[in-house]
């Protein structure tokens, strides 16, 4: 479990009826057993979905429970009992991202996305004025980080309406993909003035770095066959070649 994690549970059919207060998270090496303080919440995003935030602490077990018929479903069912045994990693695994905004004047939505084409959010923050925001627990991997100029405060992107001559709403990038690495931080100072002109072209600079290598390495390599395959030809002249009398 990562220590920024949300345990998620979703039921298969409607569900009649649950009752939070038969999910339970306790210590695992805690024999005695005591519950410890939890919070369990539907997730109005999905249907049939919950999920429990907790603050995790680093390198810990945990088990979580859920008794039986803690739900039923519309057809009459009740659910069975389930447990699950789980551990946290080491607080030094993860690194931060700061960003300290200037030109703030409009709610915005910051995102730390995925580094692949889908760009799924992995963490986002709201501002609405200059000042800096910290994302802790990252994973050390690749990342893209976009803005989205929220001019209607209503917490998300907007497309707009062709029909009411409404544009999309405003987003921005950073332009290039970060590497964050384990027990690491990361600071960037980022003017969120907005720019008419701003295309989007992220860069991965690792990436064309590996493949330019590779580009030289095959062009070396071609080059080292050529001359070898050289010295064979019939008419070619060169110490160990043979030539046609």
């Amino acid at each position: 479990m990562d220590l920024n994690g949300v345990i998620r549970f979703v039921s298969p059919e409607p569900v009649q009826s649950f009752d939070p207060s038969m999910v339970k998270m306790y210590l695992a090496d805690d024999t005695l057993k005591y519950a410890l303080p939890i919070n369990v919440q539907e997730d109005t995003s999905k249907y049939r979905s919950y999920y429990l935030r907790y603050n995790w602490e680093p390198q810990t077990s945990y088990t979580f429970e859920i008794d039986s018929a803690a739900s039923t479903n519309i057809f009459g069912i009740s659910s069975k009992a389930f447990s699950k045994t789980f551990s946290t990693r080491e607080e030094d695994y993860y690194g931060s991202l700061e960003f300290n905004f200037t030109n703030v004047t409009m709610p915005m939505i910051v995102q730390i996305l995925k580094n692949n084409d889908d760009e799924e959010v992995l963490r986002q923050s709201t501002i609405s004025e200059n000042g800096s925001v910290i994302f802790q627990y990252l994973a050390p991997e690749k990342y893209k980080v976009k803005v989205i100029y929220d001019t209607n405060g209503n917490g998300k992107w907007d497309a707009g309406s062709f029909q009411d001559k409404v544009q999309p709403e405003r987003v921005a990038y950073v332009q290039e993909v970060i590497k964050l690495r384990s027990n690491w931080s990361e600071s960037h100072n980022w003017d969120l003035t907005p720019d008419p002109l701003f295309s989007k072209n992220i860069r991965d600079k690792e990436e064309e770095e590996r493949k330019r290598k590779e580009a030289l390495e095959k062009q070396q390599k071609e080059e080292e066959e050529e001359r070898n395959n050289s010295m064979f030809r019939p008419g070619t002249s060169g110490s160990g070649g043979f030539q046609r009398r």
